[in-house]
């Protein structure tokens, strides 16, 4: 273990991730609320591409920041995206 590791952090896997992409996952991250969202509206609001919107919200999910939902008000097969608690 280095010096820089205590013994209740884990070990960091892969590859660092590039600042930008730290960024654009923290961007994504505020456009994502309590309320469901699409990957349309982030996109729209955000001016991001849609693939990295989703690239984002991976990670995010990864990390339990965000979980995709769905809404059934709306009765469409859309997917949802919102905060976790």
């Amino acid at each position: 273990m280095s010096e820089t590791e205590t013994a209740t952090e884990a070990p960091k896997r892969g590859r660092p991730r590039p600042q930008d992409a730290v960024e654009r996952d923290e961007k994504v991250y505020t456009f994502v609320t309590d309320e469901p969202v699409t990957v349309r509206d982030i996109v729209a609001e955000s001016g991001l591409e849609r693939s990295h919107v989703y690239l984002s919200l991976i990670r995010l999910r990864e990390q339990r920041r965000v979980d995709r939902v769905k809404n059934d008000s709306t009765g469409a097969t859309t997917r949802f995206w919102q905060r976790t608690g």
